[in-house]
C-alpha cells in the first residue's frame, strides 16, 4: 500500500549505497524520500514543512555525533523523530544515542525489515514510550491480594521481581547484539510480571514478545523497571 505524499522522510546520509539503498526501498512505497548528504544542509532543511522522520547517518562529513541529534530535538523541529544509522555497536554505544533523543539505531549493512518497522512507528507517530503513562506501573489491588496485604512480603516480592528483571534485559540486550530472538526471554519477563502486577512491564514484555528484537522497546522495558525499583524504594 502506498503512502500519502505528506509523509515526508529526510534522509542525511553521505554514503551513497546506503542512501541509495533507502532511497529505492521507500521510493517503491511510496514515501517522500528527500536526501542530503551534510549537517548544513540538513538543519538548512529542516524548515517549517512537516517531517514524518529524520534517518541520520553518524558519519556526516561536516558534523558528527550526538550532539547533532541533541541539537535537532531541542531545537523547533524538536518533534522529529531521528533514528540513527551507523556502523555496528555494542549495547551501551548505542544507548548513547537514544540519550541524546534517538527513536531507534539501524545499523550498517542497513536491515529492510528494521528499516521499515522504524518508518511504520514514525508514520503512524507511536514509540514505546507514548503508551507509558497510559498503563499503571502497578496494580495495587492485584498486589496486596497476591501477598494478602503483607507489607514485608511486597518489598521481598519487588526485590525479587527486580533481580530476575535485570537478567532478563541482560539476555534481552545480548539477543538484540547477536541477531538472536528474545521471544522466549520476553515471555519470562511477561510472566514474572503479571505475577507482581507489574502492568507497565507485563504490556511491554508481551509486545516485545510479538515482534523482532529493537533498541526502543529494549529502552522502554529498561524505562519501565527502573520505575518500578522508585516505586520500591518510595514504599520503604
Amino acid at each position: 500500500m502506498q503512502q500519502p505524499p505528506s509523509q515526508r522522510i529526510l534522509l542525511a546520509e553521505e554514503q551513497a549505497a546506503s542512501r541509495d539503498l533507502v532511497v529505492l526501498v521507500l521510493g517503491k512505497l511510496g514515501y517522500r524520500i528527500e536526501t542530503v548528504a551534510t549537517a548544513r544542509e540538513l538543519i538548512e532543511r529542516l524548515g517549517p514543512d512537516k517531517i514524518a522522520l529524520l534517518l541520520l547517518s553518524t558519519t556526516l562529513g561536516d558534523r558528527a555525533g550526538t550532539e547533532l541529534v541533541r541539537e535537532i530535538r531541542a531545537g523547533s523541529r524538536g518533534s522529529v523523530p531521528v533514528a540513527v544509522i551507523g556502523a555496528q555497536t555494542d549495547d551501551r554505544s548505542s544507548e548513547s544515542w537514544l540519550d541524546a533523543g534517538a527513536v531507534d539505531y539501524l545499523e550498517r549493512p542497513i536491515d529492510v525489515e528494521h528499516l521499515l518497522r522504524v518508518v511504520e512507528r514514525a508514520v503512524r507517530g507511536r514509540w514505546p514510550a507514548d503508551e507509558r503513562d497510559t498503563v499503571p506501573l502497578i496494580d495495587l489491588d492485584h498486589l496486596a491480594e497476591f501477598t494478602d496485604g503483607d507489607r514485608q512480603l511486597e518489598g521481598e516480592l519487588l526485590t525479587l521481581f527486580l533481580s530476575s528483571a535485570e537478567v532478563y534485559l541482560a539476555r534481552m540486550g545480548e539477543a538484540l547484539r547477536t541477531g538472536q530472538s528474545w521471544a522466549a526471554v520476553a515471555h519470562a519477563l511477561k510472566g514474572a510480571s503479571a505475577n507482581l502486577g507489574a502492568r507497565r512491564v507485563m504490556e511491554l514484555a508481551l509486545a516485545a514478545e510479538r515482534s523482532p528484537p529493537s533498541m526502543p522497546q529494549l529502552q522502554a522495558l529498561r524505562t519501565a523497571v527502573d520505575e518500578v525499583r522508585g516505586f520500591e524504594q518510595s514504599r520503604v
